[in-house]
């Protein structure tokens, strides 16, 4: 995705061939929402997920998709608590999966901060759900979450300048503009083991 009037790309974690991102960028909205569900609807059928215990989707975490839905609903202690923690926050997190486009980048997870009030953040999650199995769309679904709350804990990052200077404290800057932090590494490979995976690539 390149740089724009609409925002800046500011984060991606380079990883086993781009498997994972965060994109951290201030945008009005996402342009790819009505495609991502229409690619959502013929996504590969799911085929579950290890745990088999639900989790009931919080007010502030929103699926947009079939898939979505069930990735949140995963059987996980770690993605629980993730989503009971952003639900103390002023946040309120989309969730859209979809097919891999040139638009998401070279990975295949993103967060985008999409704008700001005075009262409530709104940041948009995208998985790609042809992504290997749903039990790796998971993990980077964990992944991504614990990003949402990073940024839901830091009430001041409102802002694409807030966003990069705040991931310049926090992360490690794997290239220009782009970081990653040990959190989101560690959601991610807690779910994917309290699920039951031994090799998830987030």
């Amino acid at each position: 995705m390149a740089s724009g009037p609409a925002g800046r790309h500011l984060a991606c974690m380079h990883h086993r061939s781009f498997v994972c991102a965060v994109l951290i960028l201030l945008a009005g909205t996402s342009a790819s929402r009505g495609q991502a569900v229409v690619r959502d609807a013929v996504a590969p059928a799911p085929a579950g997920l290890p745990g088999g215990a639900s989790a009931d989707v919080l007010p502030r975490v929103r699926p947009l998709t079939p898939v979505a839905g069930q990735l949140v609903r995963a059987g996980s202690p770690t993605f629980r608590e993730l989503l009971r923690d952003i639900e103390t926050t002023d946040l309120i997190v989309l969730i859209e999966t979809g097919r891999w486009e040139q638009e998401e980048g070279r990975c295949h997870a993103s967060l985008r901060l999409q704008g700001a009030t005075s009262e409530t953040r709104f940041v948009r999650i995208w998985v790609d759900a042809w992504w290997r199995s749903r039990l790796d769309q998971a993990a980077l679904l964990a992944h991504e979450l614990q990003h949402a709350l990073e940024i839901g804990l830091a009430p001041e990052v409102r802002t694409k300048g807030a966003v990069e200077a705040f991931y310049g404290r926090i992360g490690r800057e794997s290239d220009h503009h782009r970081f990653e932090t040990v959190a989101a590494r560690r959601a991610g490979a807690a779910v994917c083991a309290e699920l039951g995976g031994s090799a998830c690539q987030y």
